[in-house]
């Protein structure tokens, strides 16, 4: 049986990582204390603009990354902090020309080369991203998100035999990788390895128990096995976790449809519309609900 439409479009997001400062344990009083008691000081609106964003201000994290810049154009730190947060806000095209100006100052940045392979991807430049995935393994062969990301790249390219292995090398270098867990369980499905996949989607769940599109791809392989009732239970539990998702909206109409429960399945056909008006699918399952169930 063919899995519902929709399965495995979405592997997990790809690991941008944040390089500056990680370990710090200072206030905030003290790199606005650095910034105002220093002249042209590019480390410390460095620093305060990692801490900001540290605490979800990005805005103010971004002004002060961005006069570390005005002050030290070539200070690839600021740089790469800069290109992470526009990535963040999904602003791709920006956040790449800061990567790309850290690299000219350094060039076998490891963190830059992750973050800027994930901008490409997201802008659909999927073999230049895999080239900088790989520079980033080249240099660090225990780089468990550039194994992720790349195994992530590389089944977006319909190469699923070699993506595999980057997912367990993923979660081999770094144990308790729920995201790793979760896409290798897509490419078994993809493959439709099913027992393998649910063993994997399991793991993320117990990794992660919130992890919405987990629930749905565990459910979607469910489903593909007859076990509907095992499906409908993660499907309404992806919804409870995001109930703005069509996908798992269409995807449970098309569960309780099988269960001849014609009504309920109309019902999570017609949210998955009002979320997605231009999705075909649901609208062309409105079409076989009995004509007395659809008045």
């Amino acid at each position: 049986m063919l899995l519902p439409l929709g399965i495995l479009a979405v592997f997990a997001s790809a690991a941008l990582t944040h390089f500056q400062l990680q370990n710090w344990q200072n206030s905030e009083t003290l790199f606005r204390h650095a910034v105002q008691v220093t002249k042209n000081n590019y480390l410390a609106y460095n620093n305060l603009g990692f801490f900001l964003s540290s605490q979800g201000k990005i805005k103010e994290a971004m002004e002060n990354y961005r006069k570390s810049i005005e002050i030290e154009p070539n200070y690839e730190d600021a740089q790469n902090n800069l290109g992470y947060a526009l990535a963040s806000q999904r602003k791709y095209l920006e956040a790449i020309e800061h990567y790309n100006a850290a690299l000219r100052v350094k060039p076998n940045h490891t963190e830059v080369h992750n973050n800027l392979g994930n901008a490409l991807a997201e802008t659909g430049h999927t073999e230049e991203a895999i080239a900088h995935y790989l520079i980033v393994l080249n240099q660090k062969p225990g780089h468990a998100d550039a194994h992720n990301n790349l195994g992530i790249a590389l089944a977006m390219e319909g190469k699923l035999p070699e993506a595999i292995p980057h997912f367990q090398d993923a979660i081999r270098y770094k144990p308790g990788y729920a995201s790793a867990h979760s896409n290798l369980g897509n490419a078994f499905a993809a493959q439709n390895r099913f027992d393998e996949a649910i063993k994997e989607y399991q793991e993320c769940l117990r990794l992660k128990r919130d992890d919405a599109q987990a629930h749905n791809n565990l459910a979607n392989v469910f489903a593909a096995q007859g076990r509907i009732d095992e499906a409908i239970s993660h499907y309404t539990e992806a919804l409870r976790l995001n109930a703005d998702n069509p996908e798992a909206h269409y995807n449970l109409g098309l569960a309780l449809a099988r269960q001849g429960k014609a009504e309920e399945a109309r019902k999570h056909y017609n949210e998955a519309l009002r979320l997605k008006p231009d999705y075909a699918e649901p609208r062309r399952q409105l079409k076989s609900v009995p004509a007395e169930q659809n008045r």
